[in-house]
């Protein structure tokens, strides 16, 4: 009597608790399911697929604030100036931007317009912005003239300052200014408690020329009591305490690859900056390679911009496309499509897609905090925002994506079929699986229990694409359900 051996089926379920995080740098077959390899307008807190930021009108207090009322204006530059009146004994904080008619504005947190500085004009530059106390007053130093000359402004008056060289950017360390020779590789400071004098002598100002060949200086930032100058291949440390006699230089890294200034940021007790081979944290010491998962998504560098607020790096920034185009994209010039926020704390991260930001202003005072952007885009080059977790461009829901990693799950001697998906969503989704061909479901979100999709299609590797326009979309968890059949010899 014939005797046929069946290979025997057993039941695999595959769930997805806690979604991971974006991975687009190591092989998607080494990833577990629930890391995406790309995605938009989302968020993964807590394990949970959400939607991401937002970003809406900006507000101060109780009121809207205003955009800029010429619409036919390009804000350039946009800074937070901390003021204090101390004659009436109250905060007296200014939002300030740099017009492109070389004028700067103001509008004060409880203003509902803005208003000209005047004898403010900086012709020709591109305005860098610094708060410094002079003189017992808060002061707004401004710099960018293209002429060698800045301007100090007190809340009231503006003084116009000489200085030997054009300064491309302000830092304030250790009761001096210092600012960057626009293009060039001088290191400018001013005297001590005087950012008027700039004379170049032992007692007073005076300045560092670092020629070392690798790279112009593009930022300088004060941190840990030490002054960082971040050339375009280099680090240097700058121990300025006192007299200029006791400054102490010392290059600490150096790379082949080309550091992104905008990218250069202080986050808590560290800073992070990228690089053209990836995101790097620097504790003062030594750089660590950071965000690998998330740097692929980056496709062009060029004008990106960066912030620290709320315990999170937000990266403005253009990362790669599919074939849908998303808000703001539809402008025929875009210089950064994207947001890229990271929870250090704890790796969250939000994908803002659809929008073209030129610069963020962290805005943090007494019962205010929030963070303001402001456009390249074409239509909203004189608007001022700010980021919320509405998932809306002002008052657009924004198509939302999330793409998995492909994988075999390593069960590499056995047949496989996805009989069913149960999803966790309360909101209307797209669900796309990835096996031998791509297959779309469209399922409505169910209140308290998962949605079923019957598959029943052999699956030697899957991957999975959820899609939704839902303004409140989440999802908690899937758990797909395989049907496993062993492999025979000689098969």
């Amino acid at each position: 009597m014939r005797e046929d051996i069946y290979p025997s089926v057993s039941r695999y379920d595959y769930p997805i608790k806690k979604f991971a995080g974006v991975d687009a740098y190591s092989k998607e077959e080494s990833l577990a399911l629930n890391y995406a390899k790309y995605g938009y307008n989302i968020g993964i807190i807590n394990g949970i697929l959400t939607k991401g930021m937002g970003i809406n009108v900006a507000s101060s207090l109780q009121n809207s604030f205003p955009a800029f009322q010429d619409k036919n204006r390009v804000i350039k530059k946009m800074f937070f100036y901390k003021h204090f009146d101390y004659e009436n004994n109250c905060q007296d904080d200014r939002l300030i931007v740099y017009v492109d008619d070389e004028y700067v504005y103001q509008a004060k947190m409880t203003d509902d317009g803005f208003n000209i500085i005047n004898g403010s004009r900086i012709q020709g530059g591109d305005a860098c912005f610094c708060n410094y106390n002079y003189q017992g007053k808060d002061c707004l130093l401004c710099e960018g003239s293209g002429e060698g000359e800045f301007i100090i402004y007190d809340g009231s008056v503006v003084t116009r300052i000489s200085c030997d060289s054009v300064l491309s950017q302000l830092c304030i360390h250790k009761e001096r200014v210092f600012g960057i020779e626009k293009g060039g590789n001088k290191l400018f400071f001013s005297a001590t408690f005087n950012p008027t004098n700039w004379n170049v002598s032992l007692t007073e100002g005076g300045y560092l020329e670092l020629a070392d060949g690798s790279g112009f200086i593009k930022k300088i930032i004060s941190y840990k009591d030490s002054l960082y100058i971040f050339k375009e291949y280099s680090i240097y440390k700058l121990n300025a305490y006192g007299e200029q006699s006791e400054f102490s230089l010392s290059k600490i890294f150096e790379s082949n690859n080309f550091i992104y200034e905008n990218s250069i940021v202080v986050c808590n007790n560290n800073i992070i900056f990228m690089a053209d081979d990836g995101f790097y944290l620097f504790d003062g010491y030594s750089c660590t390679k950071i965000l690998q998962g998330i740097f692929p998504l980056i496709e062009d560098k060029n004008y990106i911009e960066s912030c620290y607020f709320n315990h999170k790096y937000y990266l403005s920034c253009k990362i790669k496309t599919d074939d849908e185009v998303i808000g703001d994209e539809t402008d025929t010039v875009i210089k950064n499509n994207a947001i890229l926020s990271i929870d250090l704390a704890n790796n969250d991260i939000e994908i803002f897609r659809g929008c073209d930001i030129k610069g963020f202003v962290p805005v943090s005072i007494n019962s205010i905090n929030k963070l303001f952007v402001y456009f390249n885009s074409t239509d909203r080059k004189y608007q001022i925002g700010q980021i919320d977790q509405s998932g809306k461009l002002f008052d657009t829901p924004l198509a939302k994506k999330w793409e998995s990693v492909v994988t075999d799950f390593e069960l590499l001697d056995k047949d496989k079929v996805l009989r069913r998906i149960y999803i966790k969503t309360a909101c209307d989704v797209t669900l796309i699986t990835h096996i031998d061909g791509d297959y779309s479901y469209n399922i409505v979100g169910v209140n308290g229990a998962s949605a079923l999709v019957v598959i029943n299609k052999r699956a030697e590797q899957i991957g999975l694409t959820i899609t939704s326009d839902d303004e409140n979309f989440v999802v908690r968890g899937i758990l797909l359900e395989f049907d496993l059949i062993r492999r025979l010899a000689n098969e």
